[in-house]
């Protein structure tokens, strides 16, 4: 699906979660391989997605404990694939203050999270940060099948602001009808 987007003309920034399964993503072989193949490719980018990809792992933490996060993760993301991440998903659209403080010290200069209010979509906020805050998902919600919006409500999501980044998440675009609905929209 990547690929056909990318072939497509559309750019795709993957969201790389840089430990899973307590495992490093620069030790396992056939993602770092996909990952290395990928980065060649114009209009591929990658983005860090947090650190473990725990729920809320980045809310309620010090400056210094976002900052180690950050950090681990945007050097892990880096190993494995030789491309500095420009931006910072967090996952489950979970961030605080503390870890928009992190990323300008880091140095991040974007961070893209579902929602759904265009308040810094036109600029950057004081620390210097673009949020990309048009992020639209397709889930419902994360339960059971994960239920996708219908198509309508996606579009009306985006609304008359005309520009949009669509997440797509690879555990929910498990269907040929899903695939087609985000092929569509």
């Amino acid at each position: 699906l990547v690929e056909e987007f990318i072939s497509a003309g559309y750019p795709v920034t993957e969201a790389v979660v840089p430990v899973s399964d307590n495992k490093f993503l620069s030790e396992d072989e056939k993602i770092e391989a996909y990952l290395t193949r990928m980065v060649q490719l114009p209009r591929y980018d990658v983005s860090t997605h947090g650190w473990k990809h725990q729920p809320s792992e980045l809310e309620g933490n010090t400056v210094e404990k976002n900052l180690d996060l950050i950090r681990y993760g945007v050097a892990e993301v880096f190993h494995a694939t030789g491309r500095m991440p420009v931006s910072f998903i967090p996952p489950n659209n979970a961030y605080d203050e503390n870890t928009l403080i992190a990323l300008s010290e880091i140095g991040t200069p974007v961070i893209s999270a579902e929602k759904h209010d265009f308040r810094w979509f036109s600029g950057l906020d004081e620390r210097g940060l673009l949020h990309v805050s048009n992020t639209i998902m397709f889930e419902k919600s994360w339960d059971g099948d994960y239920p996708y919006r219908d198509t309508q409500t996606v579009l009306d999501m985006i609304g008359d602001k005309n520009d949009a980044v669509f997440s797509i998440h690879v555990s929910t675009a498990n269907t040929p009808q899903k695939m087609q609905q985000i092929k569509d929209v």
